[in-house]
């Protein structure tokens, strides 16, 4: 059912979907979040009775960290801000998978009231990947520093210097959201040590292929 549902792109299965995913049972509510959760996105919206469903399960006991991946990524289409405190709660989450679709679906709900919490994860994690997709989001906000602390990164990941990070990338201050993909695809390949595809990687994944 679920194979079939993936592979239609219409009105009807993605309100199939929503009804699934606001079922009693939890296994029928983790197949359609996957689904749903990596859908392009601009072709849909969550509705506001599945979104609240899928708050619910960002701390569900049921749902494994990774699970939880999907749903956090789902709640990045919403249509309001109610799924703020839940995704802000989420950047603490022991999976990194995690976190960078936590803040992957901050950065597209455009609330700055998300800004503090995603600079301290940003400041406090180790991780790359969840750096990044913070700065990503950071950008999206708005926020003065984004960009910057983006392209900061990136640079220090890929070991290269400014000159070098603006010839391979186009990378400047006017340029990183048109080139913003484009990164997120080389630091993927790098990540992966050319042994993955792109999109294999986690952070291409929550973060690159939906926008």
């Amino acid at each position: 059912m679920f194979d079939l549902l993936s592979a239609l792109n219409t009105r009807a299965a993605i309100d199939l979907l929503q009804q699934m995913a606001r079922r009693p049972d939890p296994s029928t509510r983790k197949g359609a979040y996957i689904v749903l959760a990596w859908r392009r996105a601009g072709s849909w919206r969550l509705d506001p009775r599945t979104e609240a469903v899928a708050i619910d399960d960002l701390s569900n006991p049921l749902f494994t960290v990774f699970e939880k991946r999907d749903v956090a990524r789902l709640l990045g289409f919403s249509q309001d801000s109610r799924p703020v405190p839940a995704l802000i709660a989420t950047l603490d989450a022991t999976h990194r998978d995690t976190r960078i679709a936590a803040a992957w679906a901050l950065g597209r709900l455009r609330d700055n009231g998300a800004i503090p919490a995603l600079q301290a994860c940003a400041a406090i994690d180790t991780d790359t990947g969840v750096q990044m997709a913070c700065y990503d989001a950071l950008a999206d906000l708005g926020s003065p520093d984004g960009e910057s602390q983006l392209r900061d990164c990136l640079q220090s990941v890929l070991r290269l210097s400014p000159q070098g990070a603006s010839s391979r990338f186009g990378v400047g201050p006017r340029s990183v959201p048109a080139n913003r993909h484009a990164e997120r695809q080389s630091l993927a390949t790098s990540h992966s040590g050319g042994t993955l595809p792109c999109e294999a990687c986690p952070l291409t994944r929550a973060m690159g292929n939906a926008l």
